[in-house]
C-alpha cells in the first residue's frame, strides 16, 4: 500500500481508480473539508501553472541524467548474473600465462648476456679515446700521444708553472 502523501497526491489529481479513490476516502473524518481542500489544491495548481510556468532549463540533459542517477541508486538492483566464463586480457589465467613468458623471458635473456660478461677484460676489448687535452694554467701545454704497434695512450704535459701561481692540475678528458 502508497504511503498517505502518495495517495493523497494520487486523489489530488485524480489518478485513483474508482476502488482506490472509494477506499482513500472512507479514511477521512470530515470528507466536507477534505473535498474542500481538494478543491482549492485544484485551483493553487491551476493558476500555479498559468500563471507561473516551469521555468526551461539551460541543460535538461544532465539535470535528466542526474535525475536517472539518483533513481538508480536508491532502486534495489537484483542479483546480477556472473559473466560467462572465457578468456579476457585481464582475466587470471590470461596474467598467470603472460607472468610465465616474462619470467621465460629473463631467464633466456639472463643465461645469453651473463657469459658474455663473465669475460676477464683484455687489453683487445678495452677501448679508450682521448678526445681533449687542457691544462689548467696557461704556461703549460698537453699533448696525447697514441701508438697503435703497443696498443698505448700517453698524455704529454709540458711547461713551467709560474712560481706567483700555485701549480694547477693537469688533466686529460
Amino acid at each position: 500500500m502508497k504511503p498517505f502523501e502518495e495517495q493523497f497526491t494520487a486523489w489530488l489529481d485524480g489518478q485513483l481508480s474508482e476502488a482506490e479513490r472509494a477506499e482513500f476516502e472512507a479514511q477521512f473524518p470530515d470528507a466536507a473539508a477534505a473535498f474542500a481542500e481538494k478543491e482549492e489544491a485544484q485551483k493553487l495548481g491551476q493558476l500555479l501553472r498559468t500563471h507561473a510556468p516551469a521555468p526551461r532549463l539551460s541543460n535538461p540533459d544532465f539535470f535528466n541524467s542526474q535525475i536517472l542517477r539518483q533513481i538508480e541508486a536508491e532502486t534495489p538492483r537484483e542479483a546480477v548474473a556472473p559473466a560467462a566464463k572465457g578468456w579476457s586480457i585481464f582475466g587470471l589465467p590470461s596474467m598467470v600465462w603472460s607472468g610465465f613468458g616474462f619470467i621465460a623471458a629473463a631467464v633466456v635473456l639472463t643465461l645469453a648476456i651473463i657469459p658474455q660478461s663473465r669475460q676477464p677484460l683484455t687489453g683487445e676489448r678495452y677501448v679508450a679515446q682521448v678526445l681533449k687535452t687542457h691544462a689548467g694554467d696557461r704556461g703549460l701545454s698537453a699533448t696525447a700521444f697514441h701508438s697503435t704497434e703497443n696498443n698505448l695512450t700517453v698524455v704529454w704535459v709540458d711547461g713551467d708553472v709560474d712560481s706567483n701561481e700555485a701549480p694547477a692540475a693537469s688533466h686529460a678528458q
